[in-house]
């Protein structure tokens, strides 16, 4: 951003009188020597006397800069001179002194943009600002974490001394820094002070999110201006790189997730690390206990857009946190009690879950971060088993405890091939469960599934009668006919405890595993264990 301040620098000493209503002029066409001839032109430099100069303003001068030399010469009321004039600037320098300065300086500013322009390496971008403005610079990620370093000159602050030497600001200046940009929130430059040293953050912002930081060491304050200038056409050059560059991306827009995989793959496992890291980045959702939500897309013939689902989910799930993951969106939403239902528009996640053919499974609580990795495999399990065990089929949005018993069975094929090299879980059911299929198949009856409302109903007759649409009568028969067939009674708990893990079984048997129940019981071992056996951590 080409500045007043720019064009002045090191001929200060010799201005006499100024009034500048418009700093920036970087829609400054040029610089020209003033013809009385020509008249003035908008939107110039231009180096003139001030006895050249109408005491009366043209109409054509807004937005020029008027730089007038012989000021020496000038006797007289400033004001009373120049109260037409925007911006005006009285020097007592000779012509051809204040021509050559103004165009070097021009020309210095102008070669430093085309050099911003050709480079896309963060590095030497960073050497580039930090020669120029001869300040050591440092940029620094939203978990202030370095990423790349540039130092000119002596480092004297503390805390570019740390920088150099390390990747990452101490835990206590984080937080400084942190509180003092949310007590400055709009401000493009923030000053700090640290142990005693002078610095400048300059945080560069996304979606009202700080994705990184710009810090400038400046230990005596001089020359803050023009230094300024540099830095804030530094921050606009490395801004859209930051954002859209995959080879830089990772380091600055994708730092969350990124912290969220090293929790859920476990490369982070101390609680006080983890709880410093969450509480150094204003991403992530802060709240005494943590929902998952996994949103798992299914194949598609375009490009998911990831960032505008992530928007969506930050207003359907707020307060929360969104990230990628695992070819997915990771949602951690906040509560206040651990009881509370999970509070979230639910017609508008169904709208955004059939627009782009994905599922969500909402997964358990958990006060402790540390927690993430374990309900996270369950809210991944959640889409996977929904999907085939839901009996709705145009329902997108699952939750754990409604497949609680799948996952169970998941952990049971997972511990039986991995440690026994056992695949056949048929053997894992009651043997009266399998003798009620086959009684069921050779005789037309549906005493299966009776027994399975019967016990859904607490063994209510009148209430299985209703559900089935059978009298009262004939289910009270049916009972009898099923705990003869089993040789128990269903007014034992751990039989009725029994049964029903055993038709679980059989159902994931059947519509997950695709295989026939009554077949594979009377074989040893006849699945092949490659097709039906992944890893629970594979499978999400």
């Amino acid at each position: 951003m080409l500045t007043v301040e720019m064009l002045m620098h090191g001929i200060e000493s010799s201005l006499i009188y100024w009034k500048c209503s418009k700093p920036n002029c970087e829609s400054t066409n040029g610089i020209l020597l003033y013809d009385e001839n020509a008249g003035f032109v908008e939107d110039f430099l231009y180096i003139l006397s001030w006895k050249q100069l109408p005491v009366k303003v043209s109409g054509s001068c807004a937005g020029s800069y008027f730089f007038c030399y012989d000021g020496n010469s000038f006797d007289g009321d400033f004001y009373g001179r120049f109260s037409e004039y925007q911006n005006i600037f009285l020097f007592s320098s000779t012509a051809h002194q204040l021509h050559n300065h103004i165009a070097i300086k021009l020309s210095e500013y102008n070669l430093w943009r085309s050099s911003l322009r050709k480079s896309k390496d963060l590095s030497a971008l960073t050497r580039l600002v930090s020669e120029k403005t001869s300040r050591n610079v440092c940029i620094l990620n939203s978990f202030f974490q370095r990423v790349t370093f540039s130092s000119v000159t002596e480092v004297k602050s503390g805390v570019f001394e740390m920088l150099r030497r390390g990747n990452k600001l101490p835990y206590d200046i984080s937080v400084n820094i942190l509180h003092t940009e949310k007590a400055s929130i709009g401000c493009r430059r923030i000053s700090i002070t640290i142990d005693g040293d002078l610095l400048a953050v300059y945080p560069i912002r996304h979606e009202m999110k700080t994705v990184a930081r710009i810090l400038v060491e400046n230990t005596d304050g001089s020359g803050e201006d023009t230094a300024s200038a540099y830095i804030d056409d530094f921050v606009k050059t490395i801004k859209p790189i930051i954002l859209t560059d995959n080879s830089v991306k990772q380091y600055f827009t994708d730092i969350v997730s990124r912290f969220i995989s090293d929790i859920i793959e476990q490369r982070i496992t101390d609680p006080v690390v983890i709880e410093q890291e969450r509480n150094l980045s204003p991403d992530m959702v802060k709240g005494k206990f943590y929902q998952p939500v996994v949103i798992k897309f299914e194949k598609q013939t375009h490009k998911v857009p990831l960032n505008y689902i992530s928007g969506q989910l930050e207003y359907i799930f707020a307060p929360c946190s969104v990230s990628q993951y695992n070819d997915g969106l990771l949602v951690i939403a906040a509560k206040k009690k651990f009881n509370d239902k999970l509070s979230y528009d639910a017609e508008r996640l169904e709208e955004l879950l059939e627009k782009f053919n994905a599922y969500a499974g909402i997964g358990n609580s958990t006060r402790f971060m540390t927690s993430l990795r374990p309900i996270y495999i369950q809210a991944a399990a959640t889409t996977r088993l929904g999907k085939i065990f839901c009996p709705d089929p145009s329902q997108r949005i699952f939750s754990f405890n409604d497949y609680l018993m799948y996952f169970f069975i998941d952990l049971i094929v997972e511990s039986a091939v991995k440690l026994h090299n056992f695949s056949n879980i048929s053997y894992l059911c009651s043997p009266g469960v399998i003798g009620l299929l086959r009684y069921d198949k050779k005789n037309g009856t549906d005493l299966f599934n009776t027994v399975q409302v019967y016990i859904k109903c607490n063994c209510n007759s009148a209430l299985c009668a209703q559900k089935l649409s059978l009298h009262r009568n004939t289910v009270n028969y049916r009972v009898k006919t099923i705990e003869a067939l089993l040789c128990q009674s269903l007014d034992d708990l751990n039989v009725r405890m029994s049964i029903m893990l055993s038709c679980f079984i059989l159902e994931y048997e059947s519509r997950y595993l695709g295989v026939d129940p009554i077949t594979v019981a009377s074989k040893m071992s006849s699945l092949d264990e490659g097709a039906i056996f992944r890893s629970i951590v594979e499978k999400q």
